[in-house]
């Protein structure tokens, strides 16, 4: 797309854009991977963006000595977001306290040992803010969404809720019932039970394969002993990031981090999160979970990914919308898709839902294509040509399915630069436990058009190309294919 700004412009500003991004080496050749995205740290890269985002004031670091990591990024506005990140999640877990991680979340609203649950629930009504929290399998969030002259005492609200909850048996033994019933809303949700199984099979023995709620005997089970434990083990300082964004100050963040969180102990050095965690160990497999009170089969084919600090992630986000996606209950099944797959199996009528999905981590992925159908006997066939179609994109990728794609990358990451306020908090402390940095939008665009046709075929023939991919099939599975035929279908049809 530069190149061909810089044909159409002729202009001295858009050669040197387009020269920046050449000299830096954000491009590849065929055989060699693009840089991490984790590296380049102190580069600046420049690109033609709208107004809004070219002069959108860039994210603040600052490392306290315990290596609490506080980042701001400012905007105007009448409102702030504040949020603690912790690079720790289910995967920390083992089978015996699977679910820790989660169950811990829940008890931080319970009360701390200077004030109840119902007290901090009114501080919050009264101040018009807003707590949430989630747990994830790398990392655990607390955000809090507020007024502008309100973000001192959200911070301090945070910090207590961290780290002088009461975690009181009685209260723990409540909270099981409440876990209890988001486990059979989980297992309920078909999608969720689908990807749950396929991280079981694709990660079966380490801590990446576990699920994030854990099972029905350890929610009735984990003890407060295991949940002090797990925050001793990973509530350190080098884990911890104290973010802000919209209308807030990045030294004032600085002295509410220092009061706050400046007594925490380190244990480490800050890095980027994939070098903190265990070796992962990925195993190409297949499973079936046959339930005949789900209509139809729920359907999944993956296969392992690099790193999300890789610079070939970003081929693998555009490989996503290549491949391109449909619902049939959003009207006519890929009749108006520019995608090949959705528009084929959508003529065909093998297929409800055709959805690209991707799972990644700090020093992994897992990616592939969703699908629901109806279980019959088009089942193997709709599996024969979704692989079919991935391992087209070893050989076979257009310009203009690229260019395509790329326009749609570059909208997706717009909205975790200038989207909603906790969106962009969300993305800001994700980034800077994986990466040890928030990259820039013009970087991310900057190698977003660096990707050719090349990189596409390289990183196909890398990570599906003759590898072992996962299966998972709930639902009506007796037509699934058998997997020594997927297998098969990872190195044919090269036409």
């Amino acid at each position: 797309m530069l190149s061909k700004l810089v044909r159409k412009n002729n202009s001295k500003h858009l050669k040197n854009i387009f020269s920046n991004i050449q000299k830096r080496n954000y491009a590849s050749n065929s055989a060699h991977p693009l840089p991490s995205i984790a590296d380049l740290a102190s580069e600046q890269v420049f690109y033609p963006l709208p107004n809004e985002l070219k002069h959108a004031p860039a994210s603040q670091v600052t490392v306290l000595d315990n290596g609490v990591r506080v980042v701001t990024e400012p905007k105007v506005g009448e409102t702030a977001a504040v949020g603690v990140f912790i690079g720790a999640g289910s995967r920390q877990e083992n089978v015996l306290n699977n679910g820790v991680a989660h169950f811990l979340e829940h008890m931080y609203f319970k009360g701390t040992n200077k004030r109840n649950q119902s007290e901090i629930n009114t501080e919050y009504e009264k101040a018009g803010s807003k707590l949430n929290a989630h747990t994830s399998r790398e990392y655990t969030a607390f955000t809090s969404h507020c007024l502008k002259n309100d973000v001192e005492r959200s911070v301090n609200s945070l910090a207590e809720i961290l780290l002088d909850s009461k975690l009181s048996q009685k209260d723990i033994d409540q909270e099981r019932l409440t876990i209890l019933q988001e486990l059979e809303d989980v297992q309920q949700t078909i999608e969720e039970h689908v990807y749950d199984e396929l991280h079981r099979t694709a990660f079966k023995d380490s801590g990446l394969g576990l699920t994030i709620l854990g099972s029905e005997n350890n929610i009735k089970n984990i003890s407060r002993q295991q949940m002090l434990q797990y925050q001793k083990d990973f509530y350190t300082a080098e884990r911890m990031v104290l973010v802000g964004n919209g209308n807030i100050s990045h030294d004032s963040l600085v002295k509410l981090a220092e009061k706050n969180f400046g007594h925490l102990r380190k244990t480490g050095t800050v890095r980027p999160l994939g070098e903190l965690q265990e070796p992962v160990s990925y195993t190409g497999s297949d499973v079936r979970v046959e339930n005949h009170d789900i209509q139809g089969l729920h359907g999944a084919i993956g296969f392992q990914g690099p790193s999300l600090s890789s610079g070939d992630m970003i081929a693998i986000n555009l490989m996503q919308f290549i491949l391109g996606a449909f619902d049939i209950s959003q009207g006519a099944p890929g009749k108006y898709s520019s995608s090949n797959m959705a528009q084929y199996i959508g003529d065909q009528g093998w297929a409800k839902q055709i959805l690209p999905f991707m799972h990644g981590y700090s020093d992994t992925s897992l990616f592939g294509v969703k699908f629901v159908n109806d279980g019959g006997e088009d089942t193997d066939v709709l599996m024969i040509e979704i692989l079919r179609q991935m391992t087209r994109l070893c050989y076979k990728v257009t310009d203009a399915e690229l260019e395509r794609a790329k326009n749609l990358l570059k909208l997706s990451i717009l909205s975790q630069y200038d989207g909603n306020l906790v969106n962009v908090l969300e993305e800001i402390g994700r980034q800077t436990l994986l990466y040890n940095r928030r990259p820039s939008a013009a970087e991310m665009f900057a190698r977003i058009d660096a990707i050719t046709v090349k990189d596409i075929k390289r990183v196909a023939n890398e990570y599906i190309y003759d590898q072992e991919p996962v299966l998972v099939g709930v639902g009506h599975c007796e037509e699934f294919i058998d997997y020594s035929w997927a297998r098969i279908y990872t190195y044919q049809w090269r036409l």
